[in-house]
């Protein structure tokens, strides 16, 4: 029998519900929001402004202070995954299942993010927007490893049996997280080395910069991870109500 389109009691409820946890959403993350966005702002300032041009590269450098704490920001959703998917097959607690999912699509924008600025940066300095470089290489691994990781999971339908092989996928997929981090110290590789026995390889103000975008980004992240699954969670219980399944 087709379903009536008038709207329910039950739906208007759980409607209502909705809203009324995006509203509790805007308010709770509000002071997370302005804050991301202040220190956004003196992000930016000091990219373009405070930080000087290197010596070889010149303005052309300033994508750095995107593509590093992007690249940082997909290894620590990886590894966000990793854990919650540990901690759900333990526990068999949804919310384990929903952070892995939401860290994982974050994860990709951001890995998705690292590999562009990545090719924007090979193409300036060594002419070729795509080298095969280790660290190049490796990082699409990575992000092949985790989209292929979100196809199968909507492609999956049944809630349970869905959330054991995301977990267990979230943990056998996390090797290539350390892989594409130290593929440059196992194999030769173009990739400059931020890191060296004597401090960081740049000047001060540019690791002023970098350390400022890190703390930006990595904050834009949070807001978006707890947004994600916020929202996800309202969604669940929206379709829970109008399909019956909750009183």
């Amino acid at each position: 029998m087709p379903r009536s389109e008038t709207p329910t009691l039950e739906e208007d409820s759980a409607k209502a519900s909705f809203r009324q946890t995006l509203s509790e959403l805007s308010r709770s993350d509000r002071l997370l929001l302005i804050t991301t966005s202040i220190i956004f702002f003196f992000a930016e300032y000091m990219a373009y402004i405070y930080s000087p041009p290197e010596e070889t590269l010149g303005d052309k450098v300033r994508i750095i202070y995107l593509h590093i704490p992007s690249a940082w920001i997909s290894y620590l959703a990886f590894g966000i995954t990793f854990i919650s998917s540990l901690l759900y097959l333990k526990k068999k607690s949804e919310y384990y299942d929903l952070l892995s999912v939401a860290s994982v699509e974050l994860g990709v924008l951001f890995c998705t993010i690292a590999l562009i600025t990545g090719s924007l940066f090979s193409k300036v300095t060594w002419g070729a927007y795509w080298n095969w470089d280790p660290r190049q290489t490796t990082t699409l691994i990575l992000w092949f490893s985790y989209a292929a990781y979100l196809a199968l999971r909507f492609a999956t339908s049944d809630p349970e049996r869905r959330a054991h092989v995301s977990a267990v996928l979230g943990i056998l997929l996390f090797p290539t997280v350390p892989l594409s981090y130290l593929s440059t110290r196992i194999y030769w590789s173009l990739h400059p080395m931020l890191a060296r026995p004597g401090g960081l390889a740049m000047v001060p103000k540019m690791g002023y910069t970098l350390f400022v975008a890190v703390v930006a980004i990595t904050l834009l992240f949070i807001y978006l991870l707890h947004l994600t699954l916020r929202t996800e969670r309202a969604e669940i219980n929206l379709k829970l109500i109008k399909y019956g399944e909750l009183p």
